[in-house]
């Protein structure tokens, strides 16, 4: 039996053991409006169709991908959806195991590309995280996410010319999205060389942002770019209105840091970011 046909006899398989377990008859186009509705991946699906990637991302469907491993080990959709259920688990060094598998039997697997990008970048290994990224344009080049992750990548290798080239192409192709104008907001007020700092345009960039959506990410932002032009009670104000939103959230994972900044703009010092942006 060739890939193809065992690829959709997986697919056909994985949507009968959906249907059995949900206890419903799902048309098929019911079925995908229902995912893409669970998923919240609206520009996923309608951007760069993948069925089983999108039925993957279902958290109470379970589906034994090593037992259809067993039967059928070169089966690459089984491979993919299982190496993203280890990246889920934060299992990044079998992720990339399963991805890289993956790429072996489909070298023009986008997601098998984004995924061990990502991947890599999480575990420090920028070059190849980049590489991957760099593959995963030429497969779909109008991927954003793509772009924001290879621009997280530059940034982190301190490639910050690249780092902004990558996230001001995120914000040509996605002009509502507000993380695209935080992140570059971020490294011109934070980049630790000084050539490509902006403040100015700092403060530009997150107040486009915040009038996009008023989140932490936002304010973050523009308080470090009122720390750069030298605004610091500007700065405090915001920092701490940033603070207040994450607590009154309930999300103080991110506390300790955000304080940190705090004090120094308290302190009338700027911030300068020598870790890179988060993945």
């Amino acid at each position: 039996m060739d890939r193809h046909k065992l690829c959709l006899n997986f697919r056909l398989e994985w949507i009968s053991t959906f249907i059995n377990k949900m206890r419903y008859r799902y048309t098929f186009f019911f079925l995908a409006v229902v995912l893409i509705i669970a998923t919240g991946c609206y520009s996923d699906f309608f951007d760069y169709p993948d069925t089983l990637t999108m039925l993957a991302k279902i958290d109470k469907c379970e589906f034994d991908y090593n037992k259809v491993l067993e039967e059928d080990p070169e089966n690459f959709f089984a491979v993919l959806c299982r190496g993203k259920a280890f990246y889920k688990e934060g299992n990044y060094s079998q992720a990339v195991s399963d991805f890289t598998k993956a790429i072996e039997i489909d070298k023009r697997s986008f997601h098998a590309y984004f995924y061990r990008g990502t991947s890599y970048g999480i575990k420090g290994l920028y070059d190849l995280a980049i590489s991957d990224f760099t593959k995963a344009i030429e497969i779909y080049p109008t991927s954003v996410r793509t772009y924001s992750n290879r621009g997280r990548a530059y940034a982190c290798n301190g490639q910050y010319d690249m780092a902004i080239f990558e996230l001001t192409k995120c914000i040509e192709l996605s002009p509502k999205n507000a993380i695209h104008y935080s992140n570059l907001a971020w490294i011109l007020a934070t980049c630790p060389d000084a050539k490509y700092r902006d403040g100015r345009e700092a403060v530009d960039l997150a107040k486009k942002a915040l009038s996009i959506t008023s989140d932490s990410c936002g304010l973050d932002s523009l308080a470090a770019a009122y720390a750069e032009i030298g605004k610091y009670q500007e700065a405090v104000k915001i920092q701490e209105q940033c603070i207040y939103q994450l607590e009154s959230e309930g999300e103080k994972g991110r506390l300790d840091e955000l304080n940190k900044r705090l004090k120094q703009y308290k302190n009338n010092k700027p911030w300068r970011e020598y870790q890179c942006l988060q993945f």
